[in-house]
């Protein structure tokens, strides 16, 4: 095992900070639900079925996905504080604060969609990896939230007010959808 993200994540610098973070929890969630996708099919293909691999290449979808916006959060870190450094009132802050708010955002549609992998894995998989699962969602919802806080912070440096009160209500849709997404495959899981 190899905890380097971990070991650069605690350096007294700026980055990885929480949004990298939050993408980290969220590919943590992932290697859970990859692992029983795979245990899943491997005991398909014994038993002589031909199970399909959409839920495996859903999962691989979601891991690159997340594994980029892991790296892009620090980049989009940088370039907003760059921006802000130089000047305040330059566009450059505009968009690198755009980006700076798009990157969690990213990560939380990310999250719920690994909720929703959850949710289908979970009501039909093997009664003993559904603990598995648990952790997985709860990770996942975690995830989802450490993300919000990242996208909220950045969204209060948006000058002007309806488009800062509007990315905060899209950021909160998004925030609810997870929660209720977390609760579904809760009951899902629960239900064993």
């Amino acid at each position: 095992m190899t905890d380097s993200f971990i070991e650069e994540l605690s350096q007294p610098k700026p980055n990885p900070g929480g949004g990298a973070a939050s993408a980290h929890g969220a590919l943590l969630a992932l290697g859970i639900v990859e692992k029983i996708v795979r245990l899943e099919l491997r005991r398909d293909f014994a038993a002589g079925l031909s199970p399909s691999t959409q839920l495996l290449d859903a999962v691989m979808e979601l891991k690159t996905r997340l594994s980029s916006l892991r790296e892009e959060d620090s980049r989009a870190y940088l370039r907003l504080a760059e921006a802000r450094a130089l000047d305040p009132d330059v566009s450059q802050v505009a968009e690198a604060l755009n980006q700076a708010i798009e990157c969690p955002k990213l990560m939380m549609q990310c999250g719920c969609k690994i909720l929703i992998l959850i949710t289908e894995i979970g009501a039909s998989c093997k009664r003993h990896l559904v603990s598995d699962l648990q952790v997985s969602a709860e990770l996942a919802s975690a995830a989802v939230r450490g993300a919000f806080h990242i996208a909220t912070a950045n969204t209060r440096f948006v000058k002007d007010a309806a488009s800062r009160a509007d990315r905060l209500r899209q950021l909160a849709a998004i925030s609810r959808d997870a929660e209720t997404r977390f609760r579904n495959a809760q009951d899902i899981l629960n239900s064993y």
